[in-house]
């Protein structure tokens, strides 16, 4: 970054911002991201490149959902991003703003919103395949419909059911995809994890968080995702039996690393 600042090469610049961003978010950097991502959204528009806009607006999504500071502001970014990747005609990343959308708006609570985003993501996929950086999108598809179960009182067995269909879509790429690539390895084993919890076979849950938190603790930086591993499988436990000491070991650890991050939605989920 600094040799192109002195260079002037504000185009590779803007994508060295990027993959910092990028790369902070998944080896413990929640905090450093967030501090640089508006520096990162100033240089790219500078270059006004849209394609390059369009994946810093991204970026800019991706540290408001893991801080937990999403709002109409990041909503709007996200927006503008797809519109600029449509105008650029980047097909392949359309289908991920599209998931960040999503997620955005899962962590507003807004689950409607958010399966409207995310329901279109399979068949763009389809169509026009996918880039390593990008299969993050597959374990935020199948949080979504997993959120949406959850937090749906009285929701219908029909519906479960259809809404599990979905999820396991998402699960199977997110493993797929995590053993190729596993930088969000121990994310796919977390979502696989509570797909076999909401179908009941609880062992098969318990084995794959164990296997994404032995992951995530001893081939990873990613203190993020073993927190939110964590913090599931704990809330899960606690659900079953309320006095489960290890939900509550979990959920300690899960504070612990979510405050030395600055993540302050999951944080509140956590206590």
């Amino acid at each position: 970054i600094d040799l192109l600042k002195g260079l002037g090469e504000y185009f590779e610049l803007s994508l060295a911002y990027c993959i910092r961003n990028y790369t902070y978010c998944v080896i413990s950097k929640v905090k450093e991201a967030g501090e640089t991502i508006s520096e990162l959204i100033n240089i790219t528009r500078q270059t006004r490149n849209l394609q390059n806009l369009g994946w810093a607006l991204i970026e800019q999504g991706r540290t408001a959902c893991l801080i937990g500071e999403v709002d109409e502001r990041i909503i709007s970014g996200l927006e503008e991003s797809r519109e600029l990747l449509e105008k650029s005609r980047d097909k392949m990343t359309e289908q991920y703003v599209l998931s960040f959308l999503g997620f955005a708006y899962m962590r507003m609570g807004q689950f409607d919103k958010a399966l409207e985003q995310i329901s279109t993501v399979p068949a763009l996929y389809r169509r026009y395949g996918i880039g390593c950086f990008f299969i993050d999108m597959f374990p935020i598809g199948a949080e979504i419909y997993f959120a949406k179960i959850t937090h749906t009182p009285g929701l219908k067995e029909q519906q479960k059911e259809a809404y599990l269909k979905k999820a396991a879509w998402f699960c199977k790429q997110a493993m797929y995809w995590g053993r190729r690539y596993p930088v969000f390895l121990g994310w796919a084993f977390q979502v696989s994890g509570t797909y076999h919890w909401l179908r009941g076979a609880k062992r098969k849950a318990l084995e794959l968080w164990h296997e994404g938190i032995a992951f995530l603790r001893e081939d990873t930086l990613d203190k993020y995702r073993l927190a939110y591993l964590l913090l599931e499988e704990g809330k899960l436990l606690l659900q079953d039996d309320p006095r489960d000491k290890k939900a509550y070991e979990n959920l300690l650890e899960a504070r612990d690393l979510f405050s030395s991050l600055g993540c302050k939605l999951d944080l509140e989920a956590s206590d």
